[in-house]
């Protein structure tokens, strides 16, 4: 009651009661224990996410590993991105890593839980940097599996979208907000809460390894170092795949080594005009995927930019790549002898 205080009690018989003596306070209890949070539902795995920015670009993550194959050359790929009229293979551990994340969100820091619309702007959340809508998939114990949806609409605080930070001046605290489905309750996340959901792009999700086939599925490899080309064969035999160079056979543990740690240490799709200083094509047993061509370009002291199918792709640690031309040299000497990987049995 405004004009005394006094606390307006309805116990549910239709009436409404004026007590003096207010119950609230003999609860002793603070409001943020007594809400009822929203909670992002626990999902065994997507059938899709519907990713939307603020300035229009969408993307939708998919999930399908019984056609793997036609969008990746990856043994064991389940997860893909379509963007721009394209399926493009995402790492599967990172992506699971990140729908995990999704779902142990605690949703319980709100600064808002009786939201209207008009205050949706103080958010930035009536028109959203993000929106995720996931449709979801969990399968009960009996089999039964149960179909889900659930959005996630998330922006940085309108105060410190596009700010610039001069030499000298503090930086502004950092605020963002998060809101799940039309709930009238408006989260506030931290620094390290936004940045790992918001980090759903192609570029974060992609393996980072440029070439991340197994080496069971190479048929043969042709490598041109110091302007020599040279060419790896391989045998199936009981489903082993055996490497060979010159007829002879081969240990492909350096070269294995070499290509994993062949990782981007930036994306970029911006060209870079440069001598050719390596370049590795792998034939595959992929029908959709025969090949991949990986093409080095040094840049500086410190980087090479790689070329994968004739396309800039990344930024690599010089050092990666001499490990990779080392042990491509290596080869070229017949230094190497045998060692197996599994085959593909087709």
């Amino acid at each position: 009651s405004v004009m005394d205080e006094q606390r307006y009690i309805s116990i549910g018989d239709g009436n409404v009661y004026l007590v003096k003596k207010d119950p609230y306070e003999t609860l002793n209890v603070p409001e943020t224990m007594m809400i009822q949070n929203d909670k992002v539902p626990y999902f065994s795995n997507i059938s899709t996410a519907n990713v939307k920015t603020r300035e229009g670009k969408t993307w939708t993550i998919g999930y399908d590993k019984e056609n793997a194959k036609d969008y990746s050359y990856v043994r064991d790929d389940s997860y893909y991105i379509e963007m721009d009229g394209k399926k493009l293979t995402l790492d599967p551990t990172v992506t699971l890593n990140y729908f995990t994340e999704v779902v142990n969100t605690v949703l319980e820091n709100y600064v808002n839980y009786k939201v209207r619309d008009e205050e949706l702007a103080q958010y930035g959340l009536d028109d959203p940097e993000l929106v995720i809508d996931y449709n979801t998939l969990t399968k009960k114990e009996d089999g039964t599996v149960l179909e889900g949806q659930v959005r996630l609409s998330i922006s940085r605080d309108p105060s410190i979208v596009g700010v610039e930070v001069k030499e000298g001046e503090t930086e502004p605290e950092f605020k963002a907000y998060l809101r799940k489905d039309d709930s009238k309750i408006i989260y506030q996340l931290d620094k390290n809460q936004y940045e790992k959901l918001a980090k759903v792009t192609y570029n974060d999700l992609r393996y980072t390894k440029l070439m991340p086939a197994d080496f069971g599925d190479v048929e043969s490899i042709d490598f041109t170092v110091d302007g020599e080309t040279y060419t790896i064969t391989s045998t199936v035999e009981d489903d082993v795949r055996r490497h060979y160079f010159n007829g002879n056979p081969l240990t492909i543990t350096n070269l294995k080594n070499a290509v994993s740690a062949l990782t981007a240490a930036e994306f970029t799709d911006e060209p870079y005009d440069g001598p050719e200083e390596l370049k590795v094509v792998f034939h595959l047993s992929s029908a959709k995927f025969p090949t991949v061509t990986l093409s080095c370009i040094r840049k500086d002291g410190n980087q090479s930019i790689v070329y994968v199918d004739g396309e800039p792709t990344a930024y690599v640690l010089r050092t990666r790549v001499n490990s990779l031309r080392e042990a491509l040299i290596k080869i070229s000497l017949g230094n190497d002898v045998e060692e197996t990987t599994a085959a593909v049995s087709n």
